[in-house]
């Protein structure tokens, strides 16, 4: 009788978490260690010593089991990752070297996460910033010099300043040009976090740097920086908490959700939806139903057909008490269109197993024509998904012609999960690939995916 997997200790330390992240990916595709390690010309028990912690992973050999397991690129940044961990100052030995510390956000002072816990800061071999690595309106926002001292009303305005144009820059171009910016400007704000501030513009500064948080985690989440991402919106949602700022919180949790369901981990996903709508009555009818949407994605994912269908059913009521006014700013993208475009993707999800394709590809159908030019992004998401789910259950031509339409779009953002959904599109045609619409189609959409 095989033996149960070891348990696997991946708070430990960023090793630990990388191979942990190597088993989930490995068990989600269903491969042994030995058949995995055999596809990419490895032993199985390598594979396990990965797994375990106990062998670093190269960066060659992480691309080729990312690439394995269509992780979409969360075992090769895992590992990236770790790697980072194990740099020291020459001279210091594996005898000498600290314990290992869990990976957890520190409190010095409640609510404000230590500059030593974060991701990257401080980290030796940790990329610098520099303006020839970003785009030069991104470079002009900027500050290469030290924080101040002090917090004053002026530098919680300018971080919120920075944090509506990544929201804008993303929309419509993606997070690749902006990796810098993102690092530079987390890490000016932790260290704003140990700056001398006035008792009365605390709360304001946690809010500005909870929204600055969201914001470059979900720049990090569309480039497939799982890890990072998720330590962005775990600690933007501490912060909204010390700011008392629960529309914050909601929005943070919602992201965190949607990460992990967009990972394969669907379970966690429906869990953060559902820690986002403890205390619902103090959110907008609009967080409302962003919450629901993320819930019945999740529960689609998981196959709970009915459950997801309560939770479009709740999102869609949510939605039609909303009161624009009663939002805050950042909920202004949460339009009629990312309503019919994210729970048309719950519907896609229980339209492949079998049910819904009708009312998936209406909503989906009127989530294009809604979304304008400000999101390219989003137009094209939901152009893939109908385009896929008509390749699935319909005309295999009618899908062509609907993502060939997204060709424009595509070609103006960078996007790791646009790519993956063109990826998925490419599958759903390929019982087709000897129509010549859709080899050339294929050949196309490659093409200009491989550019970004």
């Amino acid at each position: 009788m095989a033996r149960p997997p070891r348990p696997l200790e991946p708070t430990r330390s960023l090793h630990d978490l990388a191979g942990a992240e190597l088993r989930q990916w490995r068990t989600l595709r269903g491969l042994s260690q030995h058949e995995l390690g055999d596809r990419v010309h490895v032993s199985g028990a390598l594979i396990g010593k990965f797994e375990k912690a106990e062998r670093m992973c190269g960066p060659s050999l992480a691309a080729s089991l990312d690439g394995v397991l269509d992780a979409g690129g969360a075992v090769l940044a895992a590992w990236h990752h770790a790697a980072r961990e194990r740099v020291r100052p020459r001279g210091e030995s594996d005898r000498t070297r600290e314990p290992r510390q869990p990976v957890t956000i520190g409190r010095r002072n409640p609510g404000i996460a230590t500059r030593r816990s974060w991701p990257g800061s401080g980290e030796p071999g940790h990329p610098g910033i520099s303006r020839d690595l970003v785009a030069g309106d991104i470079a002009d926002l900027i500050d290469l010099d030290s924080p101040p001292s002090s917090v004053s009303q002026a530098e919680v305005t300018r971080i919120e300043s920075v944090a509506s144009f990544f929201k804008t820059w993303d929309r419509a171009h993606g997070g690749a040009a902006m990796r810098g910016a993102v690092a530079a400007e987390v890490g000016r704000a932790l260290r704003l976090l140990s700056a001398r501030c006035p008792p009365g513009l605390r709360h304001q500064l946690n809010a500005a740097i909870a929204n600055l948080g969201i914001t470059c985690g979900a720049v990090l989440f569309d480039r497939h920086e799982y890890y990072v991402a998720d330590r962005l919106f775990a600690f933007a949602a501490e912060c909204g908490e010390q700011a008392e700022d629960w529309h914050l919180r909601a929005k943070a949790l919602s992201l965190r959700a949607r990460q992990e369901t967009w990972r394969g981990n669907p379970d966690a996903g429906l869990t953060y939806a559902q820690l986002g709508l403890v205390r619902s009555d103090r959110l907008t009818a609009t967080e409302r139903a962003m919450l629901h949407t993320a819930a019945a994605r999740a529960l689609a994912n998981l196959g709970r057909e009915q459950d997801a269908l309560r939770s479009i059913g709740l999102a869609d009521d949510s939605y039609a008490a909303s009161c624009p006014a009663e939002d805050p700013p950042w909920m202004s993208y949460y339009d009629q269109a990312q309503h019919l475009g994210d729970t048309g993707h719950a519907l896609f999800d229980l339209a492949v197993r079998g049910s819904h394709s009708s009312a998936a590809a209406t909503r989906l159908a009127a989530a294009v024509s809604g979304h304008g030019d400000a999101f390219p992004r989003s137009r094209a998401f939901s152009s893939l998904k109908l385009a896929e789910l008509t390749a699935r259950t319909g005309d295999p031509r009618e899908a062509a012609g609907i993502a060939r339409a997204a060709l424009a779009d595509l070609g103006t953002v960078d996007s790791r999960r646009l790519q993956r959904v063109v990826t998925d599109f490419i599958r759903a045609t390929s019982p087709h690939v000897q129509m010549a619409e859709i080899t050339d189609l294929t050949r196309t959409l490659r093409e200009r995916t491989s550019t970004t």
